[in-house]
């Protein structure tokens, strides 16, 4: 019996220092019957150079050059060339221990596949599925999920294995523009089209953690909205199939963003783009419904009588010395 192929899709950029050693141990999986997609995002470094000489050494290798548009525009530029029954996502910054293929592919009688990883970095540690089990979305997930989410391996598409006729049939493909937490709304659209997935309790996936995330994207007020928007209908979209409401994962992907938006508004260069920042999301939460939900600890209850409780005559040199501080 021929095992089923796997497409694995790797978008990337300026990833010279890393790729080769992504790229090896995926050429070194146990299970072979794979193909890998190499999707150049416009590097500017020795990356696509790297890419062009592993697709001469491989067959298994191709290799797509396309014009920087963001991590979602190049997984979705796989999506679209890959031919595999399964489809994987790996970053070009981290790698696989040689048995991660094979220990997913093992039981392939659920249409998604979820294990876990291990990070390193600034981080080191582990998150894994406490067993292999399968789990039924709509009677198990809220309370798995409740559960979980302050060590949520949801946040990720790697790690994972999709079914990608499921995908190309039901038309799931990344937010191009969102910048972050764009594959959890991805998990969200496809566990809305199945019924069940399968847990497998093993963390063969090596992720690299650079800390904070949040000061790396610039997250103005209008990016901020296209990101809850965007989120939103994800989570609408699973919800109106489950009927539950996955109230602690909202929260807690509404404070990553509310984190972003601070780190970008503390860094604004003018009193004036400052407070247009402010009055922009004052009106977007007019009932203060979206800051209630965020203001979760005392560090964000400062940051909430800082930002919209100071009168504006105290001055912006001085809130932004204060938020400095408390952030």
């Amino acid at each position: 019996m021929i095992s089923p192929k796997v497409s694995i899709i790797v978008p990337v950029y300026n990833s010279g220092a890393s790729l080769r050693k992504c790229i090896g141990s995926i050429l070194e999986q146990s299970y072979t019957n794979f193909e890998l997609l190499l999707i150049d995002d416009g590097s500017t470094d020795s990356s696509s150079i790297l890419c062009e000489e592993f697709a001469s050494l491989d067959d298994r290798i191709r290799t797509f050059h396309k014009d920087n548009g963001g991590v979602s525009s190049a997984r979705n530029m796989g999506l679209e060339n890959a031919v595999g029954e399964w489809v994987a996502f790996v970053d070009s910054d981290d790698w696989l221990q040689k048995d991660y293929l094979s220990n997913l592919m093992r039981c392939l009688d659920y249409p998604f596949i979820v294990g876990g990883f291990k990070r390193f970095g600034e981080i080191v540690d582990e998150s894994v599925p406490a067993g292999t089990y399968p789990v039924d979305i709509a009677q198990d997930l809220q309370k798995m999920w409740n559960a979980s989410v302050s060590k949520f391996i949801f946040w990720y598409v790697w790690g994972k294995m999709f079914r990608h006729d499921l995908i190309r049939e039901n038309g799931i493909a990344f937010q191009e523009k969102m910048k972050y937490n764009e594959d959890n709304c991805f998990i969200l659209e496809y566990m809305s089209i199945i019924d069940s997935f399968l847990f497998v309790d093993r963390s063969e996936y090596m992720h690299l953690f650079e800390g904070e995330r949040y000061r790396k994207y610039n997250m103005d007020f209008s990016t901020f909205k296209i990101h809850v928007e965007h989120q939103e209908k994800s989570f609408q979209k699973l919800e109106n199939k489950t009927g539950h409401r996955y109230s602690l994962v909202r929260q807690n992907v509404h404070r990553r963003f509310f984190d972003c938006f601070i780190f970008n508004l503390l860094n604004r260069p003018t009193y004036s783009l400052y407070k247009m920042e402010i009055d922009s999301f004052k009106e977007y939460d007019r009932n203060g419904t979206y800051l209630d939900e965020v203001s979760y600890s005392i560090r964000r209850r400062w940051l909430r009588f800082l930002l919209f409780k100071m009168h504006d005559y105290i001055g912006y040199t001085l809130r932004r010395i204060l938020l400095k501080v408390a952030y």
